[in-house]
């Protein structure tokens, strides 16, 4: 590895990386101009969106599944939820990933998504540093995916991972790649790194107080000026809805200029300090459901994807929170504009929990504090 005083180009404190287990791997470094462009191969993939900043971690990805055959691109699944939430006693973030979705080999169909959520949850449970999992991951990986003469088709595969570490005010966007050439930044803030492990490449950047926008799979149908309006409103401040609402706009456009990528945007958040959201819902029986992704418990149990269902009628009388991704897309396929805008931007009555929020009312029987727990928690007095 080379010297690490040529890796701290924005000048993040170095400790912060050392305890998030980034020098402690004989990972091979590999010289990058970090704010290259030129184009990659990303032929069969999707669309990948990651934004981090101080206020929140946002994972957007658009939820079409794809296979290649003789007539073109096929459309396996047009909901399918790329996202896995994960959580350790030191740190949580989301994974998202794009490429070879699925595969059938000796009459048995793999996942990718399986493969990942089976290497987060056999590796959380050892309370590893965040480059221990990411190594981890890539082992399994390497070992999991087969060759392209076993299955006869190209085999990419990125992740993107968004993180944030508990004790530590560091933020971590990671991206694990066996097809990108080219560095995924788009802002000169924060520690970079670059490493290879076999046929793949590592992109790492820790950030404090710094913002970056990164786009992963089919980048290429990106042009640059959407690309540098979504940075722009989240360098100004833009909150965690807007974010995901000019992205879900982009991967729509996307779509329609290349079969790969599918117009349903599906988005994770997590806020700093509050409770993880996503802004799918549905309907089902007459009233509406929420659905969460995969989650990766702290102790290694892997639960979902779900869904349970809701109530609008909630967040009138209440207090929406600012990072808020389910209760605004409900809002704002529901409420006229005008309505809608006095509830967002009202500050009185109790904090809506989020989809996570709720689980937790649910299971717990109660919510953090400033939230409003509707009753649910609440001990009936004894008749007198």
């Amino acid at each position: 590895m080379k010297n690490k005083r040529a890796l701290n180009l924005a000048g993040v404190r170095p400790r912060h990386d050392a305890a998030l287990g980034l020098a402690q791997h004989p990972w091979q470094w590999h010289g990058f101009d970090p704010f290259r462009v030129g184009d990659q191969d990303s032929k069969g993939v999707t669309l990948l969106i990651s934004i981090v900043r101080p206020e929140f971690l946002l994972a957007c990805s658009d939820q079409r599944i794809t296979a290649a055959n003789s007539n073109g691109t096929q459309v396996l699944d047009e909901r399918f939820n790329k996202h896995i939430v994960f959580g350790s006693e030191d740190y949580g973030g989301s994974i998202s990933y794009t490429g070879l979705a699925r595969w059938r080999l000796g009459g048995k169909i793999h996942r990718l998504y399986d493969i990942i959520s089976e290497a987060v949850a056999a590796s959380i449970v050892k309370r590893p540093t965040f480059g221990q999992l990411c190594l981890d991951i890539l082992g399994h990986l390497m070992a999991s995916i087969p060759t392209a003469q076993q299955i006869r088709t190209e085999r990419r595969v990125e992740l993107h991972i968004v993180a944030r570490h508990k004790a530590i005010p560091v933020n971590i966007m990671t991206v694990l790649s066996n097809f990108r050439t080219v560095t995924p930044w788009g802002t000169e803030g924060g520690n970079l790194y670059d490493y290879e492990l076999g046929p793949f490449r590592v992109f790492l950047k820790t950030l404090v107080d710094e913002t970056d926008v990164i786009f992963g799979g089919m980048e290429n149908f990106v042009s640059a000026k959407e690309k540098a309006k979504l940075r722009h409103i989240v360098g100004a401040g833009a909150n965690a809805f807007q974010c995901a609402q000019l992205a879900a706009k982009i991967m729509d456009t996307v779509a329609r200029r290349t079969p790969t990528v599918g117009s349903r945007c599906a988005a994770v958040v997590h806020p700093y300090n509050d409770y993880v959201d996503t802004n799918l819902w549905g309907v089902k029986a007459g009233g509406f459901v929420a659905f969460m992704p995969r989650m990766v418990m702290i102790n290694g149990t892997i639960w979902g994807p779900s869904h349970f269902p809701t109530n609008l009628p909630l967040a009138p009388g209440s207090q929406i929170p600012e990072q808020s991704l389910f209760y605004k897309a409900l809002v704002t396929a529901h409420v006229k504009r005008r309505l809608r805008r006095l509830m967002f931007r009202r500050r009185k009555g109790p904090l809506i929990p989020s989809l996570m929020g709720f689980i937790g009312l649910i299971l717990f029987g109660q919510v953090q504090p400033g939230y409003d727990d509707f009753g649910l928690g609440r001990e009936d007095k004894p008749d007198t």
